[in-house]
């Protein structure tokens, strides 16, 4: 991975990074990303936060944006939580309608 542009924000206190990745195959993932700019920034893999991964189609390489935080707890403050899966919530009232269904 080569890093094109390293900026510093000093108000929220991250450093936001633009990179260039060459890969083999698919696309790499988040985390094997993420792994790859925590070492290149020699930091912990969970302060960093990859923003956006883009390839042109059929080319193995990829422009990569990410934000490095200096702990885990700042990452948490700033970064916007994932929403939960729906599945999850139509899980737990699906066994209900069930119930209601047999009682009529």
């Amino acid at each position: 991975m080569n890093i094109t542009i390293r900026k510093e924000n000093p108000l929220i206190g991250r450093i936001e990074v633009k990179g260039e990745i060459t890969f083999q195959g698919a696309t790499p993932s988040n985390d094997l990303v993420q792994k790859e700019v925590a070492d290149k920034m020699k930091v912990d893999p969970s302060v960093v936060k990859i923003k956006s991964i883009y390839t042109k189609y059929g080319s193995t390489k990829a422009v990569v944006t990410a934000h490095v935080y200096p702990t885990k707890a700042d990452l948490d403050r700033f970064e916007p939580k994932k929403k939960e899966k729906k599945t999850a919530n139509a899980e737990e009232a699906a066994p209900e309608a069930k119930k209601e269904e047999k009682k009529k």
